[in-house]
């Protein structure tokens, strides 16, 4: 009946960024880019080129963001 979305927050030095959990990253095949975003590593270029073919703009929209504030 529908798709549940976990979310968890993190804490930042700029307030608190909501993200989806790690499980539902792994359904959308992005277990190892959400890993790297969370460590802040690199992605590859294989892995920018997973994120376009993510059907959840949402979830990739998340990512991005994390990445962003963990470089303020």
């Amino acid at each position: 009946p529908g798709l549940i979305l976990k979310s968890f927050t993190v804490p930042l030095r700029t307030g608190c960024l909501t993200m989806l959990d790690a499980a539902y990253y792994a359904d959308l095949g992005l277990s190892s880019i959400y890993d790297k975003v969370l460590e802040g590593r690199r992605l590859e270029p294989e892995e920018g080129l997973a994120l376009f073919r993510c059907p959840d703009l949402t979830a990739v929209g998340a990512l991005a963001l994390h990445a962003r504030c963990r470089r303020r």
